[in-house]
């Protein structure tokens, strides 16, 4: 079933009387249906984020109207039947644009349907918790959301700023929604980008039956980029499933919705954090994660974890969230043996490194420093901390 034109839609779905009108909901169904036709030359990556958004559109419109009178209407159920054959076609050709796509989704599906792990979750840290509840005010609209990181910032750093007098005094935790935003307006704070399911799964890095990770293309992951002479860290987040979504801070494009305008447009930020991944949700454990290095045999090696953390300010996970996720990957069949255990919980003056297998018994044997593990012969992986 092809996706309809926008002429063809709105014949679909218009009413008969003149005195009946397109509500708002059904006018972002629209404006996300003209935003796909407008960008559908602008490369597979955008068309995915455009279909997704169309369909996601489609979903909270089908939703929003469950609860509606008039139900029975002759307008309503042709409105219905519509969207709903607009939300199939677009999963449809979302899947034949990128079958890779597909394929992690049934993988995501799968681990779902099997059930959270039941360790603990954590949510966001007092004060970045708006992030998410501001996300949810605007109606979860175009995955994104206010930066409360970088108010933070401002609120501790900026006192002699004649702007902040009326904020002297308050943390970002203390801060009510409405100073949050009248400091995000104020220091014209970007969006911090809240990826969404589809998004999301191309950051999914997949656990084979050799215990390495893979892309989403079936590719093993193999993060070799350098600082310092040593592996640049990128940023992870774990739900409750077990699975681990990575990303490597780079500028990121996304679909953002103007209601003033009524359109759907294709914008670019830098702003990214721990949140991004999950939009804000709890996580098992979140921080840095380093793959593609074999500490044991001293080698290069893709799909090989090499070095894990708890290292986050919107989540703060604590030692038992990181021990968590070490045996969630154990339990993948992810070899933790010689992984670089990093427990960034006591702050960054007081940074413990363990082995895998010693985080598993209880955090034994913690390293004299970051650098030098026990027991001697074993070389701590080049990974930055």
């Amino acid at each position: 079933m092809p996706i309809p034109s926008v002429a063809v839609f709105k014949h679909n779905t218009k009413p008969w009387s003149l005195f009946v009108t397109y509500g708002s909901s059904m006018a972002v169904v629209l404006a996300a249906l003209e935003a796909y036709w407008e960008g559908r030359g602008l490369g597979q990556q955008a068309q995915e984020r455009l279909l997704y958004n169309l369909w996601k559109e489609c979903g909270k419109w089908l939703k929003h109207k469950e609860q509606k009178p008039n139900q029975g209407s002759e307008l309503f159920q042709r409105r219905k039947n519509n969207v709903e054959n607009l939300q199939s076609a677009t999963m449809e050709e979302l899947f034949q644009i990128s079958p890779n796509v597909r394929q992690a989704l049934g993988w995501y599906e799968e681990r779902k349907r099997q059930g959270p792990l039941g360790f603990g979750l954590k949510p966001l840290s007092p004060g970045y918790e708006r992030e998410r509840q501001y996300y949810e005010l605007q109606g979860k609209q175009s995955g994104s959301s206010i930066s409360e990181s970088r108010i933070g910032i401002h609120v501790d750093f900026q006192w002699d700023d004649p702007r902040m007098r009326k904020f002297v005094g308050k943390t970002r935790q203390q801060l009510t929604m409405d100073e949050a935003l009248k400091l995000a307006k104020l220091f014209n704070d970007p969006p911090v980008v809240f990826r969404n399911k589809i998004e999301r799964l191309r950051n999914l890095a997949m656990v084979g039956d050799d215990g390495l990770f893979y892309d989403i293309d079936g590719n093993p992951i193999l993060m070799n980029a350098l600082r310092l002479g040593k592996y640049r860290k990128y940023v992870y987040a774990m739900d409750k499933y077990g699975n681990v979504f990575t990303d490597d801070l780079g500028i990121k494009q996304y679909v953002k919705y103007n209601p003033q305008t009524g359109r759907h447009t294709l914008e670019q930020t830098d702003t990214f954090n721990h949140s991004s991944l999950l939009a804000g949700g709890e996580v098992l454990c979140a921080g840095c994660i380093h793959i593609g290095y074999d500490a044991h045999r001293q080698r290069e090696k893709a799909g090989w974890l090499s070095a894990i953390d708890n290292n986050s300010g919107h989540y703060k996970a604590g030692s038992e969230h990181l021990r968590n996720a070490v045996v969630a990957l154990r339990d993948q069949g992810v070899d933790i043996a010689w992984v670089r255990v990093l427990d960034a919980s006591g702050g960054r003056d007081n940074l413990v490194c363990y082995w895998g297998d010693d985080v598993i018994d209880g955090f034994r044997d913690p390293w004299p420093d970051l650098d030098s593990p026990p027991p001697l012969g074993i070389p701590a992986p080049p990974v930055e901390s």
